[in-house]
């Protein structure tokens, strides 16, 4: 089982919701008021692009939000060559 997060990095704004496209088959509420889509797997080789909705924070100024792969089948469920390289920051301006 392979989950893709995306984790707010302020409670200020809001989640609004998501849409389950292929590949992911669920969407529902993560840690830190996120939302988290259920992928079951992810093929090597392959790029989806999935759709998370969030209120922007009403007070001008930068934000961060944590995006990430997890997986519920540990040690590794997959191989790759990196498993460290999983998760990234997106940092973004309200103004």
């Amino acid at each position: 089982m392979v989950y893709v997060a995306f984790e707010p990095g302020t409670t200020a704004g809001a989640q609004v919701g998501c849409f389950t496209e292929a590949p992911a088959t669920a969407c529902f509420g993560g840690y830190n008021g996120g939302l988290v889509f259920d992928c079951q797997n992810i093929p090597t080789n392959t790029t989806y692009q999935l759709t998370a909705t969030f209120r922007a924070p009403q007070t001008p100024g930068t934000y961060t939000a944590l995006i990430y792969i997890h997986d519920f089948q540990s040690p590794q469920p997959w191989s790759e060559y990196d498993p460290n390289n999983n998760r990234v920051t997106l940092t973004y301006q309200v103004g």
